[in-house]
C-alpha cells in the first residue's frame, strides 16, 4: 500500500495563463495612462493659471488707463477753470486797478471750494507780491497769504509767458501742505481800468485742487 505524502500539485490550465497575460498587459498599460493623466492635469492647471494671470494683467492695465484718463480730464478741467476766472471774471480782472471791485470777489473763495474743490488760490504780481489770496473757502489778506506750493515759480513763469488762451500751460502736480495736489496757472488777461488807461499786466492767477478730489471722482466711477 502506497502512502500519500502531500497534495498532488495542480497543473496550470490554459485559462490561468490567459488571465496572467491579461493582468500583465493591464499593468503595462496602467503607467502610461497615469502619466498621461498627470501631464494633462499639469497642462490644464498651467492654462488656468496663465488665463488668470492674463485676466489680472488686463484688468490692471484697464484700471491704469482709466486712472490716467480721469487724471487728464481733471487736469484739463482745472486749466480751463483758471483760464475762465483769469480772463473773464470781473473781480480777478480788476485786481491791481483803481477800481478793485472787491465785491465781485467776496463770495468767490467759498464758491470755488464748494463747487470745484479749489482749496487755495493766489493772484501774483510781476514782482512776486501777492495781490489776492484765499484758503479753505475764505479770502485772506495778501500780507498774511498762505504759503504757495513748492515749485510754483515754474508754473508762474510758464503762465506769464502765455500770450493767448491756447498758450496757457497745462495743470500739473505740486505738494501743498505735504499732500499731492493739482495746480493750474494762467496769466490774468490784459484789461483797462475805469478811466480807460491800460492797467498793469503780468499778474498770474493760481488755483490748487487737492488730489483727494480726483480720488473721489475715481471712487464714483
Amino acid at each position: 500500500m502506497t502512502a500519500l505524502t502531500g497534495r498532488e500539485q495542480r497543473q496550470p490550465s490554459r485559462s490561468d495563463a490567459t488571465r496572467e497575460t491579461l493582468a500583465r498587459r493591464r499593468r503595462n498599460l496602467l503607467f502610461p495612462i497615469l502619466l498621461l493623466v498627470a501631464v494633462s492635469l499639469v497642462a490644464v492647471s498651467g492654462l488656468l493659471y496663465w488665463g488668470a494671470q492674463s485676466v489680472n494683467q488686463h484688468d490692471a492695465l484697464a484700471q491704469e488707463d482709466l486712472m490716467r484718463s480721469v487724471m487728464q480730464v481733471r487736469k484739463d478741467n482745472l486749466r480751463q477753470m483758471v483760464i475762465h476766472y483769469a480772463w473773464w471774471h470781473d473781480g480777478i480782472a480788476a485786481i491791481g486797478s483803481k477800481d478793485r471791485a472787491d465785491g465781485a470777489r467776496q463770495d468767490l473763495p467759498a464758491y470755488l471750494q464748494r463747487a470745484f474743490d479749489i482749496e487755495a488760490g493766489w493772484a501774483v504780481a510781476p514782482d512776486g507780491a501777492v495781490r489776492f489770496s484765499f484758503e479753505n473757502g475764505r479770502e485772506i489778506a495778501p500780507q498774511i497769504a498762505p504759503l504757495m506750493p513748492e515749485g510754483v515759480a515754474e508754473f508762474v513763469e510758464g503762465a506769464r509767458g502765455a500770450r493767448s488762451i491756447d498758450q496757457v500751460p497745462p495743470a500739473g502736480f505740486v505738494l501743498y501742505q505735504q499732500e499731492l495736489a493739482l495746480l493750474g496757472a494762467s496769466v490774468v488777461a490784459p484789461f483797462r481800468d475805469s478811466e480807460g488807461a491800460a492797467a498793469q499786466s503780468g499778474d498770474v492767477l493760481l488755483f490748487v485742487q487737492p488730489l483727494s478730489a480726483v480720488e473721489s471722482a475715481l471712487g464714483n466711477l
